[in-house]
């Protein structure tokens, strides 16, 4: 794993959902519904966290994983 990039277990989860471009609106809904959250303004914070860092993308006005987030994820799940 790159070791500049430090992830949390709520980023990776997001990291998880936008698997799919998505609105933010969606993203923070999912994130809800599965618990890993309890405000919506949180969430926010972790979509911006992950747009800091590259891991995340807002293109068109959806937000998808970018390149390095997929290697990222990939590197997880094994």
């Amino acid at each position: 794993m790159n070791s500049n990039i430090k992830l949390n277990s709520s980023e990776i989860l997001t990291l998880l959902i936008c698997k799919y471009p998505m609105t933010i609106k969606d993203i923070v809904s999912k994130l809800l519904d599965i618990g890993v959250i309890k405000s919506s303004s949180y969430s926010r914070g972790l979509i911006m966290s992950l747009r800091r860092k590259n891991l995340l993308v807002k293109s068109h006005g959806k937000i998808t994983r970018t390149n390095e987030g997929m290697k990222i994820i990939q590197e997880y799940v094994q």
